[in-house]
């Protein structure tokens, strides 16, 4: 178990510049924040090439703000950055009188833990520094494998959306919910085996009913729109059991 002050957790498949951990840990601690948050750069497996990746961490959407609170960034919280927890350092006592923890599915188990964790820090700030080389083009990766257990990010946006309301905040960031929760469908249930699920889930997220100008993105939400313009949910077949009993009284009666 861990017993430093502070928590990190590193993919394998990764490699970080040397004085990440120093200058990440010095962020929190000059600023009493329950996490901080650094960029990232990719590393191209095939070509050795390294690029930029600024979907990672998108400080411009918070104002290019160092230090703020979940409450400053509301509007994007769940939008700036990814639920990926290799480019995030935790207070372990945070973690633990918030009772945060890692849901047990093979992918998507970061999300709930990540976004919970933002929503109810009291402060976050941010490293200016890239330290951490994430690896593309790799098969044997996660990303790679997302096809493989699409359900899986179903349950932890449920899960997320679960805590918040039982928190008292979801309100307070459900425009950057739903649209991330968008975002994240589009991602894991690409393809046309999967769109019956992802319609059944966008009307359990909340992304069904919302206006053109709900929405960040004008890509995704064109994406959205042709997916349901294939089958509207009315046209979705569901097998609905209701338990009768003493059926032949209410039978007669009808």
């Amino acid at each position: 178990y861990a017993r430093g002050e502070y928590v990190v957790f590193l993919d394998p498949d990764d490699f970080f510049e040397r004085d990440m951990m120093e200058g990440m840990y010095r962020k929190p601690k000059e600023h009493m924040a329950d996490l901080c948050i650094c960029g990232a750069r990719f590393y191209h497996e095939q070509t050795k090439e390294v690029t930029k990746a600024p979907w990672i961490l998108n400080a411009g959407m918070v104002k290019n703000r160092e230090v703020f609170t979940p409450h400053d960034a509301a509007e994007y919280l769940y939008n700036f950055v990814t639920p990926a927890p290799w480019n995030k350092m935790f207070d372990r006592k945070f973690l633990i009188r918030e009772g945060l923890k890692f849901q047990n599915t093979k992918r998507s188990n970061d999300l709930y833990f990540t976004y919970a964790a933002m929503s109810v820090a009291k402060t976050i700030t941010i490293y200016r520094k890239k330290p951490v080389y994430y690896r593309v083009g790799m098969s044997t990766n996660l990303q790679a494998s997302r096809h493989e257990r699409p359900q899986d990010c179903i349950h932890a946006l449920l899960r997320l959306k679960e805590e918040l309301i039982k928190r008292g905040i979801f309100k307070q960031f459900e425009r950057s919910y739903i649209n991330m929760a968008l975002s994240t469908c589009l991602y894991n249930l690409p393809g046309e085996k999967e769109r019956e699920i992802f319609l059944i889930a966008a009307g359990r997220l909340g992304i069904r009913g919302r206006g053109r100008k709900y929405f960040y993105n004008e890509k995704e939400y064109e994406q959205y729109l042709e997916k349901n313009q294939k089958n509207s949910p009315e046209d979705l077949l569901v097998s609905v059991v209701i338990p009768m009993y003493q059926k032949e009284k209410k039978i007669a009666g009808c």
